[in-house]
């Protein structure tokens, strides 16, 4: 078999929310495509400081973050792209108004902007992200990759007023909000074409809404068996749920392993 470069995301796909931990049939699955040559490349919408050290625990020296704005490649960052300063601090003062909460990722830290709502706690629950520092207006002085809203509901009319803005579901109680059209498939494009990949030689494995973009670019997407509806229509194929050896099961159906 070809060398085969495997994007895998981490909330729902390598960590199992039930336990908040990596399955142990996850990181043998990992471990063995390792040694069979196949690179490994972690995709989330999380930035760095959010990772909890799960790189080093799994060896992976790959990684897209920030829902592709962030790509390291063998420790080196090949693509590092922040939002438009002004346009953040429009879309911060507009929802502050409104008594929205968001949240900025930075390479920094991952800090509220506010707290007003129960809304936002439930968001940060879903994610494991724990007690969050709230600091008013820190964008001023941060670079920011991307925001999370924290909003229930219809959103058409932020997409109408934030037109160089893309809202992307992250979870029932919240949005990422990033710069220009592109997500995760962005990270993969700037991997695919720095090592001159064959394309075929591709495989993601997601189970969020920030996973379709890249499930669509890949040649093989694999949803695993808790993603959403909309995520399993778009992959070619479904495994098992996370909790249930779902990458692993994967990786011995596409021939990357053995059991």
């Amino acid at each position: 078999m070809n060398k085969k470069y495997i994007f895998l995301d981490l909330d729902g796909t390598l960590i199992d929310h039930e336990s908040n931990d990596i399955p142990k049939s996850t990181e043998e699955a990992i471990e063995k495509a390792q040694a069979e040559g196949h690179e490994l490349f972690i995709c989330t919408g999380r930035i760095p400081a959010l990772f909890k050290g799960i790189e080093k625990r799994l060896n992976i020296h790959n990684y897209i973050a920030a829902n592709g704005k962030l790509v390291v490649l063998h420790d080196n960052i090949i693509r590092n792209e922040f939002m438009n300063e002004d346009y953040v601090d429009e879309f911060v003062q507009y929802i502050y108004q409104k008594k929205i909460d968001v949240a900025f990722e930075t390479p920094e830290a991952y800090v509220l902007n506010s707290h007003f709502s129960s809304i936002t706690d439930k968001f940060l629950d879903t994610f494991h992200l724990g007690i969050t520092k709230v600091q008013k207006d820190y964008h001023k002085k941060h670079k920011v990759y991307q925001m999370n809203l924290m909003y229930i509901g219809d959103y058409s009319d932020l997409e109408d007023k934030f037109p160089y803005f893309h809202f992307s579901q992250a979870n029932e109680f919240g949005l990422d909000v990033v710069q220009g059209n592109g997500m995760k498939e962005q990270g993969v494009r700037a991997v695919v074409d720095q090592l001159k990949i064959n394309l075929e030689d591709t495989i993601a494995f997601g189970d969020g809404y920030n996973d379709i973009s890249m499930i669509e670019y890949v040649h093989t997407g694999v949803a695993m068996g808790n993603a959403n509806d909309a995520l399993k229509e778009k992959a070619d194929f479904v495994t098992d749920d996370v909790t249930n050896d779902g990458i692993f099961n994967a990786f011995v159906k596409l021939g990357l392993i053995k059991k």
